[in-house]
């Protein structure tokens, strides 16, 4: 993905290095104490502008959906993933909220949220967590086998 040569520091106290095109197509030129904090600096350059910023838990369910429609074959259980997904999430402030900025506890809070609200019982919350589970084991896959290629 990294078009130009990461170079190792020539002494002692050199530094690691390698090159990037800035915004404007001009060739810079990055520079730090370790290969680490060099590919830390390297991360933002790459992924400032990344789909995922905008990507929502929404989209994500789209896609995951197209996905469960690939290795299922009961068209109803695409329609009650469906039918869950509006009842349960297309209120919810998930539902909007792009991928990256969903952490742990805002899952707890709205699941715990879901729970005390519509008083779900134990099988009805087996069949949301497996949209929430499914939904995000797909994206760390996805995620994993894109960044391998």
């Amino acid at each position: 993905m990294h078009p130009y040569k990461i170079t190792e520091p020539k002494s002692e106290n050199g530094r690691w290095q390698t090159y990037y095109k800035d915004a404007d197509g001009e060739r810079k030129i990055l520079r730090a104490q370790t290969k680490d904090a060099l590919l830390e600096k390297l991360i933002p350059i790459y992924f400032q502008e990344s789909h995922l910023d905008k990507f929502t838990f929404s989209d994500l369910f789209l896609e995951w959906l197209e996905y469960k429609k690939t290795v299922t074959d009961s068209p109803n259980t695409i329609k009650r993933h469906e039918q869950h997904y509006r009842r349960y999430f297309e209120k919810s402030q998930l539902h909007t909220m792009p991928i990256r900025q969903i952490d742990t506890l805002l899952l707890e809070s709205e699941c715990n949220r879901l729970m005390k609200e519509y008083s779900i019982s134990r099988k009805e919350w087996n069949n949301v967590k497996t949209i929430l589970i499914g939904c995000f084991e797909y994206a760390v896959r996805k995620n994993t086998s894109q960044t391998i290629q």
